[in-house]
């Protein structure tokens, strides 16, 4: 057996060693944390800023993306991120802003977008993630896109149908804070008589 002997005279000099090694990894540590904002359940960041990355070669999108996908683990994000589809680039003076829907099985997530900004040098600069963890669920629905819009002027029934202007429906998946992830049919009508436009929720599956 082997023993690692040490004079007292050196104690004092690596016990200050250790104290400095300890205050840099937390500094360091906090350093990398500050400019984030976790979920409480998940501890995934959900708002990251003033990040500096090295400048992305090709478009605002590729850099956007490749920088997803090299930061898959910490966003919580799939390998390849092949669920996330780009719905808008919007320009700005300080540089360019991705937005991210994210889809599951084809269907978008109802609020889970990934905005990501870059500035005019191409490297990330700041993110906001609403990506959202599914781990199951039945994505065929049990009644179609009309049979969802005659449920939904039912449901405001003081309206007659012809006085119905315009109207429209989406497949989406909707997370329910009691029954977790949804599939519903999200139906927007515009009455002839008010003008107004209601966004009413059907189940897809149990109507």
């Amino acid at each position: 057996m082997e023993y690692l002997l040490l004079s007292w005279s050196r104690i004092p000099t690596i016990l200050i060693c250790f104290t400095i090694f300890l205050f840099n990894e937390l500094n360091a540590q906090t350093n990398h944390r500050k400019n984030m904002k976790y979920d409480k359940t998940s501890r995934i960041p959900v708002v990251m800023f003033d990040i500096k990355t090295i400048k992305y070669t090709g478009t605002p999108e590729n850099a956007a993306r490749q920088y997803l996908i090299e930061n898959k683990d910490l966003l919580g994000l799939k390998e390849n991120i092949p669920d996330l589809d780009v719905i808008k680039v919007k320009e700005s003076p300080a540089g360019f802003h991705i937005l991210f829907q994210q889809v599951y099985k084809g269907i978008p997530v109802d609020g889970a977008t990934i905005l990501v900004s870059t500035n005019k040098e191409n490297r990330i600069r700041a993110i906001i993630n609403n990506y959202q963890t599914i781990i199951d669920l039945n994505t065929i629905p049990n009644i179609n896109g009309t049979q969802a819009l005659e449920i939904a002027y039912k449901s405001i029934s003081y309206y007659q149908s012809e006085d119905i202007l315009k109207s429209n429906n989406e497949l989406i998946i909707f997370s329910n804070d009691d029954d977790g992830y949804q599939l519903v049919w999200r139906n927007y009508v515009q009455p002839k008589s008010t003008g107004e436009i209601w966004c009413i929720l059907i189940d897809a599956h149990n109507s």
